[in-house]
């Protein structure tokens, strides 16, 4: 990597840029199908939203850890732009006086950044979230799991379809 293989983002109220990688995801599990979790296309287009949501704040939650590893403590990241898909890394020093070894950590944190973006994207990953948090069955909700009182785990989503095959409609606000 050279410094011109950089990406500079430039917001507003600030005069230098600052390094940036571009984290929009334009693929999400294409690969996954509604028959491969024997439900609707509409059940598995929600599922696919509460999976992208949790990848999305799951990686911001890692991402200060990752940046750290790679570029030192004591700098910030954050997202920018008008989806947040720009991720931002801020208080360091500006990359026109980066030698080498700065350079190349950028680009060994650049390169962690999008495979782990790729992993999160992909269709095994996405299945297995889905699958785990039961997101493919009807009813679900993005946190579909709660803790009772006395120690139980217990389904939204089956709570749902146990409620709907007692006989009991379902609150409409």
């Amino acid at each position: 990597m050279k410094k011109s293989d950089i990406d500079i983002y430039y917001e507003r109220g600030f005069r230098g840029g600052r390094p940036s990688v571009n984290v929009k995801v334009h693929r999400f599990a294409p690969g996954l199908r509604a028959e491969n979790f024997n439900c609707s296309e509409e059940t598995l287009d929600q599922a696919r939203e509460y999976a992208f949501e949790a990848a999305q704040r799951q990686f911001w939650e890692d991402v200060q850890d990752t940046a750290e590893y790679y570029l030192g403590a004591g700098i910030k990241v954050y997202s920018a732009g008008r989806s947040g898909g720009h991720l931002i890394v801020s208080d360091l020093d500006p990359v026109e006086d980066w030698d080498a070894i700065k350079v190349s950590a950028w680009g060994r944190f650049e390169a962690s950044i999008l495979a782990d973006i790729a992993f999160r994207s992909s269709d095994a990953q996405v299945e297995e979230d889905i699958r785990a948090n039961r997101w493919n069955e009807d009813g679900a909700e993005a946190y579909n799991f709660f803790d009772t009182k006395d120690g139980k785990t217990l389904c939204i989503a089956e709570l749902k379809t146990q409620a709907k095959a007692a006989g009991f409609a379902p609150v409409v606000r």
